[in-house]
């Protein structure tokens, strides 16, 4: 019987992990983006400029690409950001189409007209992902400021499907749409994609981004909401830190362990093992939600920076009272996740310790304190 890509996928990252070859990425070319949404952890304006002066240009891109697929990258995810209001994107995108990379573009598809839907179609991705923040005007002027931005994220998606480019479609969840789920669920459907949900909302990076905070649902919230989409579907389909790429938990841990190896990493994911985050500046990051360890990929070039960050993150410590603690499975702590709602890496977070109870107890109907 013939694997499927999924099973591919994981057998790729699973011997990657057993090797520390970085086979997937996200490379975040940009922080700009058109939206002004409150939960983003990473936002500036499209004309910010000293986010323009510190991003990468075009060159410098496609020279991390070059090294990276020498290093061993295949699975790349383009994100922001908004990539489309780079200019010099379909330079960067077409020369990595030449490198022979699986790519993902993550978009909210605002920007896409028919003529560029049309050039991406001539040499697509592997799917384009997009992010519905609201299913009306309304909505998308309470989450992202710009309520027009429905209808062109909307003509966005149309124009893609219309080049035979493959869409799936997620939404972040927040209090100002929390309600939506049944709309956006079928708005989904509506173009052949299911609806991923990412149930997880971070604090920003410092200096960038707005006050997520201020719009996640609260533990007893997310737990609640979780359930009635469960019940309502019979299963399903959380990411977390979906852009953080082709993760699965605990996946990269099967290949070392399978080598002999003794499994040190804190991080349950490919994070520092096969997987790693470029940010605009050029920086090299376990994940997207971490600013630290970091290495900057200078003259020395990608695959010294990588083995460096390799080395970085096997000295950031696991949090023993999470490891300990009895009702782990329902919850989603992790090093990036501790960090940024502690400012440690092994200290447990409240948020992520109370969405864990209270998905306990109504699971269960047990109460833990």
């Amino acid at each position: 019987m013939c694997a499927g890509w999924a099973e591919i996928n994981n057998r790729i990252s699973i011997n990657a992990a057993a090797g520390g070859i970085p086979v997937s990425a996200a490379f975040e070319l940009t922080s700009r983006c058109n939206f002004n949404c409150k939960m983003c952890y990473v936002c500036h304006s499209p004309g910010n400029k000293a986010a323009i002066a510190t991003e990468l240009d075009a060159g410098e891109w496609i020279r991390i690409g070059e090294q990276s697929r020498d290093a061993g990258l295949f699975l790349l995810t383009l994100t922001g950001g908004e990539v489309f209001l780079r200019n010099d994107f379909q330079e960067i995108y077409e020369a990595y189409s030449r490198m022979g990379f699986n790519m993902t573009i993550y978009s909210n598809a605002s920007l896409i007209t028919a003529e560029k839907a049309k050039w991406l179609g001539m040499i697509p991705p592997s799917k384009v992902c997009v992010s519905i923040y609201g299913a009306s005007p309304e909505t998308y002027e309470k989450v992202t400021g710009h309520g027009e931005g429905y209808e062109k994220t909307i003509r966005g998606i149309e124009a893609l499907k219309n080049e035979n480019i493959i869409v799936s479609v997620r939404t972040t969840v927040t209090q100002d749409n929390f309600r939506e789920f049944g709309q956006l669920k079928a708005l989904a459907e509506s173009f052949g994609s299911g609806l991923g949900v990412v149930n997880y909302v971070s604090p920003a990076r410092p200096g960038c981004g707005n006050n997520p905070l201020e719009t996640r649902l609260t533990p007893e919230q997310t737990a609640q909401y979780e359930l009635e989409i469960e019940q309502q579907n019979g299963e399903i389909n959380i990411e977390v830190n979906p852009e953080t790429p082709e993760q699965g938990p605990a996946k990269a841990d099967e290949g070392r362990k399978s080598s002999g190896e003794t499994v040190k990493s804190a991080f349950k994911c490919q994070a520092g093992k096969c997987g790693f985050w470029i940010n605009w500046k050029g920086y090299l990051t376990p994940c997207g939600l971490l600013d630290i360890p970091c290495e900057r990929i200078g003259e020395e070039g990608f695959a010294a920076a990588w083995e460096r960050l390799k080395k970085d993150c096997l000295e950031i410590p696991a949090c023993r009272e999470c490891q300990q603690c009895d009702i782990r499975e329902y919850c989603m702590s992790c090093p990036a996740r501790l960090m940024t709602e502690t400012g440690a890496f092994d200290k447990p977070a409240a948020y992520l310790c109370d969405t864990a109870r209270n998905r306990l107890r109504l699971k269960t109907g047990l109460v833990r304190q």
